[in-house]
């Protein structure tokens, strides 16, 4: 029986966070109202711009503001005025009605789920204040600046500093307008030293006196320089960089530098002795009462380092006890379950689309490359470029989506009703089947308002779901992890057990976590990121960890490989595989492109967890609400823009807003709708004038194709239910989920374990020391051939192969091989062995002749000389490559006779005939029974495709696949003359696999033999056929099937 996916995919953790807006809707009370006169509602704003609590909560959030609040009653200057207005006004709705924490606006709280649901809010609001990082990262540099302070700093050398010839780089830059690139330096002797020296760090005096030894006569100033660059170009680290993974960084500062001397870091450590007294006074402030405080210190901080925000402010509210009743789990997790399997996702990271076939068109299936070389675009391919899927490739069932998403709107529209109620029928055609459990993220936290009337209705399950509109994020614990210091010790424990749930539903001992640590090229953004980590692992990226050493994975650790279709980072350290993890909700495109690479490696197995998305129907002027049982699938929404038909040609403030009411009644907008996207929006109310003018000034500054976005609230104000002492709140709460372990992917543990010996196999890789590369000049001589299309085997079947007679005939050769590619253009990449001198001497000259004879025939158009990199992994190992491009050579030269024969001796076997024959023969002489054939294959097709195909031939394909196994292909007439050939071939592979036998006794294998049995048999099926994946999968199903009925068979008979 199938899993209950819309039910069963996620648990809930037992705690979630509370989130609430500073104000309750009783604080702001006229500006709800709709009745009031202008000049009403301006004493209103002029009178709550004196609240001292509102003014606290502004000038944190923002200064600007806080200094025009007297323009709100500036007659003098109706500009300066309306300009007031305008942001007191927004911000007056974002601490009401918006519960996403910033500063004051909006507070946390930690709730659990228990039995019976108690909601007790007190008074007792507490700040946490912290210098911004903005601040204390400038603060740092100007110490380090200081020579009598750098000189007792302990220096370390950035663990991601590689060599790469005569340069020594760093794969991301600190200079803001180049932080998309790397930087490098000269990799002189004095680099050298410097960086060995301080690996395990070092005091900087001791480093200097280390240089002068070995520069005799060097004044101390340039030497002092020379470090100092290293240090701006983060080359070299000191201990005053904070670390990211504790929640008090300011602290960590203090305390590097109390065991420093000298009057400098005595006035310094006095001056953040200050600062801290100052933050715990004003800490210590009651909610409105801080306002003086709070000016005098960023004015402290400001005369030290010039910054526009030296502190960040966030607000823990003052729960006395939050508790859910534990009967909601079930429908947040039925709702978590439908809104993954009904979101618009890809299924897959577009990241990567088009980067895996350029890793493997470079380095092949198999092989494992460092990182750092890897990214490096003079060493490895660089970076991906992102390009997305082409729009039009649209499977079948996201049109059928489409147009069922279509009949839903038009059913509402021709009722004239705002909602649709979803069966479970609707929900299962809504379904996305481009995802499934097996790609759903480990773990995630969704957002949600519950709303309700009262307690009471809670507890009976008389309550609406109403997933926020931003939904969440990709990994449970992210959204508390910059307030986890503040939410309590239990939630900490809570927070840290989530790694051992991960690795629970993993089930893998062979993987492992790791924490991704990076400043960012922005310094305020990493206030978002100094959190409290719960990894035992971290990947550090230039900065300071207090980690030991064997928890510390660094870059030039790491290597990257293809399993199974997709990337994965290993450690050569802990020999398994790392998944990149971040415990914050700083966006990844925020970072350096290695952090980027590193952290859409660990997301590419996952669908994007996105909302309810309608598609191209997004486009439409309304879309009605979608609900399923007591869940908010999608909230009704409204777009107007310029071209909307009654707001054209108006011609005052007025005219527009009564004809936008008009629109309002037509399209049955509610009282209540947000204005913005996702969740950086305000709540207005349309009753009221003063929120109609915000939508007013919004639409004049609209531009071409840009539209104004209104969604509905979803619930009534009545169905607001959390209390605190100044009346009710919106709210939001954050959930965790884990998914559960009947979800694991279905992998047998013969499976598992031939993945994990391949991977260990794989890790002797990095020391090899064979000739891989081969450049034009050495003994193979590699070229493509471009201009062919529907002339491939006319070139395959008749020209090349006359090509090589004739150099085999004169020994100028001693093998070749080819195979068919595209990047994206079709072409034959073709590969000559021989004495390197007669290879660029008499072969390519004769090569310029064909070409020529070719290019007036119509078949080629370029051909282009390229470097030859063997697979060695792909094909088990330095010991065994040279056996396994004789096999290349010897089907190479089967498959040009098999289409010789069918093409121009116009012999009547079928393609089809012949891959199932060479597939089966492939089996046979690599030493692989009947039975374990039949089992790969059955591995990599679907035993239910290609039936017809083949009972329609099944006699013939029976009588070839009886034939190859008792070895008598004499007797197949087609193929009579080249017998003695495939029977070379035959003998190459059996000589193949005996030495792979033998490496394996060695232990010195880098594959396992299934997958380079399946890589032959590709590669065959590439040069007969071509590159159509299609048909690959076609031929191995037809020869999966008469490898079965022959095993039938042979039972039969026995």
């Amino acid at each position: 029986m199938e899993k209950d996916l819309y039910k069963n995919l996620y648990s809930a953790l037992d705690f979630f966070m509370l989130r609430i807006p500073l104000l309750s809707i009783d604080d702001i009370g006229i500006l709800s109202d709709s009745n009031h006169t202008y000049e009403r509602y301006m004493e209103t704003l002029i009178n709550l711009s004196k609240n001292p609590i509102i003014r606290e909560a502004i000038l944190v959030g923002s200064p600007s503001l806080f200094r025009a609040l007297p323009n709100l009653s500036n007659s003098n200057d109706t500009r300066k005025r309306d300009q007031a207005i305008k942001g007191f006004v927004r911000y007056l709705l974002r601490m009401t009605t918006r519960s996403t924490p910033y500063g004051l606006f909006a507070g946390v709280g930690h709730g659990l789920f228990k039995q019976d649901t108690k909601v007790v809010l007190g008074s007792n609001h507490k700040k946490r204040t912290r210098p911004d990082m903005e601040w204390l990262l400038a603060l740092v540099k100007n110490i380090e600046a200081d020579e009598t302070i750098l000189k007792q700093l302990k220096v370390t050398s950035n663990s991601s500093v590689y060599k790469h010839g005569t340069r020594m780089k760093l794969p991301y830059a600190m200079d803001k307008k180049n932080s998309n690139s790397g930087t490098s330096i000269a990799y002189t002797d004095m680099v050298r030293f410097v960086l060995e020296i301080s690996k395990n760090s070092i005091i900087c005096s001791e480093l200097l006196e280390e240089i002068k030894r070995m520069n005799v006569g060097v004044p101390e100033e340039i030497i002092i320089k020379f470090i100092r660059n290293l240090i701006e170009q983060d080359y070299l680290i000191t201990e005053l960089k904070p670390i990211l993974t504790q929640a008090d960084t300011f602290n960590y500062v203090m305390r590097k530098l109390e065991n420093k001397s000298g009057i400098a870091v005595e006035k310094i450590r006095q001056s953040l002795q200050y600062i801290e007294t100052l933050i715990i006074e004003y800490d210590k402030t009651a909610l409105g009462e801080g306002e003086e405080v709070y000016l005098k210190l960023i004015g402290y901080m400001k005369k030290l380092v010039e910054v526009k925000t030296p502190l960040q402010v966030d607000l823990h509210i003052g729960e006395e006890i939050v508790t859910f009743s534990e009967k909601i789990k079930a429908d947040l997790e039925e709702c978590a379950a439908m809104l993954f399997s009904t979101s618009n996702s890809n299924g897959e990271s577009q990241y990567f689309y088009e980067y895996k076939y350029i890793f493997m068109e470079r380095y092949g299936e198999d092989r494992e490359v460092p990182l750092l070389e890897l990214v490096d675009k003079d060493m490895g391919i660089g970076y991906p470029t992102i390009k997305q899927k082409p729009l039009n490739q649209k499977t079948e069932h996201v049109r059928y989506r489409e147009n069922y998403l279509l009949q839903l709107l038009n059913e509402a529209m021709f009722n004239h009703k705002l909602e649709v109620v979803l069966t479970d029928t609707d929900i299962q055609a809504l379904k996305n089947d481009r995802i499934s459990a097996e790609n759903s993220p480990v773990s995630i936290e969704l957002y949600f308002t519950i709303a309700c009337k009262s307690k009471i209705d809670f507890e009976k399950g008389n309550y609406v779901i109403v997933p926020s509109a931003n939904p969440g994020s990709d990994g449970a614990g992210k959204s508390f992890g910059r307030f986890s210091d503040i939410l309590g010790t239990r939630c900490l424990e809570s927070l840290k057990n989530i790694e051992e749930y991960e690795e629970r539903t993993i089930n893998d001992s062979n993987i492992v976590f790791a924490e991704l640590v990076c400043n960012t090229a922005r310094e305020r953004l990493a206030n978002l990121c100094s959190i409290n980590s719960i990894r035992k692992y971290e990947i550090v990226i230039g900065t300071n960890s207090e980690k030991k050493d064997e928890f510390l994975i660094d870059l030039k650790d790491l290597v990257v490989g293809i399993d199974d279709g997709t990337f994965y980072i290993k450690s050569k350290k802990l020999n398994k595989k790392i998944i990149p993890v971040t415990g914050h909700m700083l966006n990844k495109q925020s970072y350096h492109p290695i952090y980027r690479f590193l952290r859409e490696i660990g997301l590419q197995k996952h669908a994007d967890f996105l909302m309810f998305d309608w598609g191209d129907l997004n486009k439409y002027p309304i879309l009605p609400r979608l609900t399923y049982k007591n869940i908010i699938l999608s909230p009704a929404r409204w777009q107007i823009n310029k071209e909307t038909r009654m707001l054209q040609e108006v011609k005052s403030k007025k005219e527009w807003i009564e004809r936008f009411q008009e629109i309002r009644e037509q399209w049955l907008m509610p009282q209540y709708v947000y204005i913005g996207n996702f969740d950086n929006r305000i709540l207005l109310n349309l009753d009221n004038q003063l929120h109609l003018e915000e939508i007013y000034r919004d639409f004049i500054k609209l531009k071409k194709n840009e539209s104004i976005n209104l969604v509905e609230l979803g619930y009534s104000l009545e169905e607001l239910w959390i209390k605190s002492f100044n009346g009710l709140h919106f709210m939001e709460i954050v959930v965790p989920f884990i998914r559960n372990h009947d979800f694991l992917p279905n992998v047998s543990q013969e499976d598992k374990v031939n993945v994990m010996d391949t991977q260990v196999f794989v890790e002797y890789m990095g020391e090899l020391n064979c000739n891989r590369t081969f450049f034009p000049g050495s003994e193979w001589l590699y070229l493509k051939i471009y201009g062919i299309s529907e002339r491939q085997e006319e070139l395959l079947g008749k020209e090349l192969r006359s090509l090589c007679e004739l150099l085999y005939e004169k020994e100028y050769i001693d093998e070749h091989f080819f195979i068919r590619y595209k990047d994206p253009n079709p072409h034959i990449r073709l590969r000559f062995r021989g004495d390197s001198a007669v290879l660029t001497n008499k072969i390519l000259p004769i090569i310029n002749e064909w070409s020529l004879e070719l290019h007036s025939k119509g078949l080629l158009t370029s051909f282009n000389v390229d470097t030859y990199e063997r697979e060695i992994e792909r094909y088990g190992g330095e010991k065994s490559i040279h056996l396994a491009e004789k096999v290349f050579c010897l089907d190479s030269k089967v498959v040009s006779e098999m289409i010789y024969l069918k093409r121009f001796l116009k012999k009547r076997i079928s393609y089809e005939q012949i891959g199932v024959l060479n597939i089966i023969d492939i089996f046979k002489n690599f030493g692989f029974t009947l039975e374990e054939g039949l089992n790969l294959l059955d591995k990599r097709v679907n035993f239910k495709d290609y039936v017809t195909e083949f009972r329609n031939e099944r006699k013939k394909y029976m009588e070839i696949a009886k034939l190859v196994q008792e070895q008598n292909i004499k007797n197949i007439h087609d193929l009579n003359d080249i017998e003695q050939l495939i029977a070379e071939r035959g003998k190459a592979l059996k000589e193949y696999s005996n030495r792979l036998e033998d490496v394996i006794k060695g232990d010195e294998l880098n594959n396992i033999k299934e997958k380079i049995v399946a890589s032959l048999i590709h590669m065959h099926i590439n040069r007969l056929i071509g590159v159509e994946r299609e048909q690959e999968y076609k031929l191995m199903c037809i020869a999966r099937h008469s490898l079965h009925a022959l095993k039938k068979y042979k039972e039969y008979q026995m």
